[in-house]
């Protein structure tokens, strides 16, 4: 369950010390001191990001609740103001800067940990309103590194700062949890079978949590399992939740179409197609680039095709496929094969082993540019899709 931020701003130590200790055992929140001194009276001025909740303490006379009435309430979190009984006039000045209460001092503890219970569901809401971004990763043919551009995507995501889950859709081998050196003790299919009671915490619960942050939602592989034991529609559901409670969910989905993975890929925001420079790996490609344009219908703008493992002056040039996929902008990963496969077989994300390397920067690039880090050239996302291959144009 995401926590929420909640900056406590005073001139107080003691006082600041007091909430911060209120709401110690509170597992909605996490909190952050702000001492004001003499300098800007603005308590959210200089902040790199901004606090999902501001507790105020004012003291009459004090200079920084009378600023926050002159300010934008737009601008900033949602105000909680404490204090001394100051009268009429504090509460007022509360009311006019726009703060949802004042809470008298001695603070109440239960009516201080209910309103940041209330803060909280009011913000997991509007999350659930505004939905993160469901990117698919999917192999133009086997074996040509879905999974892992996948993990290390997420990994890069969580990295930066955003909530990550990600998603193993291998229904009978579930191998990406060894990626990332994990061992889920429930699942996916456990998840479906809650599927209509599921809220956050319950949602954080069948997935496992990385070291880093990022949460895995697989498959436990004990026993087989086939794509015709899952309902489509509960699938959609589920991912929709995840959705609702991270900024980006990632989908590691195997190579086939079928109505289970066809659901997947309509609600997807971005798919990733992955390829290498043989010529097998192209000609997969184009087919599954014509089968979901033409096909399944998917606009050319929801597809991005990644060349992982690419080598310069390999017999196929990276004009060549762009010309037979009629595509723009190929995204590149570059080759690193003895790097690639100490991640692996580690269970530790590539940056962790090494993030100075060539395979290292072009990861990092990809999950800015899923990220909205990247400042990508103009028509970067932009795709048109083959409805036939060109053997001609290949070196053999």
């Amino acid at each position: 369950m995401r926590k929420i931020k909640v900056l406590i701003a005073a001139r107080s130590k003691p006082a600041a010390d007091t909430i911060q200790a209120l709401l110690a055992e509170n597992p909605a929140c996490q909190t952050e001191l702000r001492l004001i001194t003499n300098g800007h009276v603005d308590p959210l001025y200089g902040l790199e990001s901004m606090p999902d909740l501001l507790l105020l303490h004012h003291v009459p006379g004090q200079r920084e609740l009378p600023g926050l009435v002159t300010g934008d309430a737009s601008d900033r979190p949602p105000l909680v103001i404490f204090g001394p009984d100051g009268g009429a006039e504090s509460v007022r000045l509360a009311m006019r800067a726009g703060a949802r209460d004042y809470l008298t001092e001695p603070v109440d503890s239960a009516e201080l940990n209910g309103m940041v219970a209330a803060i909280s569901r009011d913000l997991a809401k509007r999350r659930a309103e505004e939905t993160g971004s469901l990117h698919v990763f999917l192999n133009g043919k086997g074996g040509s590194g879905a999974t892992f551009l996948a993990t290390n995507v997420a990994y890069g995501l969580v990295s930066s700062g955003q909530g990550v889950t990600l998603v193993d859709l291998d229904l009978q081998f579930a191998g990406l949890c060894r990626y990332l050196d994990m061992n889920p003790e429930r699942g996916i299919f456990e998840a479906l079978q809650a599927v209509d009671e599921m809220d956050e915490l319950s949602a954080a619960a069948f997935t496992c949590q990385h070291s880093s942050g990022l949460r895995l939602l697989s498959a436990k592989s004990e026993r087989l399992r086939l794509n015709d034991d899952i309902s489509v529609e509960k699938l959609v559901k589920l991912l929709k939740l995840y959705r609702a409670f991270n900024d980006f969910v990632i989908v590691d989905l195997p190579r086939h179409i079928d109505s289970l993975s066809a659901a997947v890929l309509e609600q997807a925001d971005r798919i990733l197609v992955v390829m290498q420079q043989t010529y097998p790996h192209l000609h997969d490609t184009a087919r599954l680039l014509h089968i979901l344009r033409h096909e399944m219908g998917v606009d050319d703008s929801r597809i991005t095709v990644v060349l992982n493992r690419f080598i310069k002056d390999a017999a196929i040039e990276q004009a060549d496929i762009e010309k037979a996929l009629n595509i723009k902008d190929l995204i590149r990963i570059p080759n690193h094969y003895r790097l690639s496969a100490e991640s692996v077989n580690s269970g530790v994300p590539l940056a962790e082993v090494n993030r100075n390397t060539s395979v290292a920067r072009g990861l990092r690039d990809l999950h800015e540019r899923i990220g909205g880090t990247h400042e990508a050239d103009e028509g970067f996302f932009s795709r048109a899709l083959p409805g036939v291959l060109l053997p001609g144009l290949f070196r053999r």
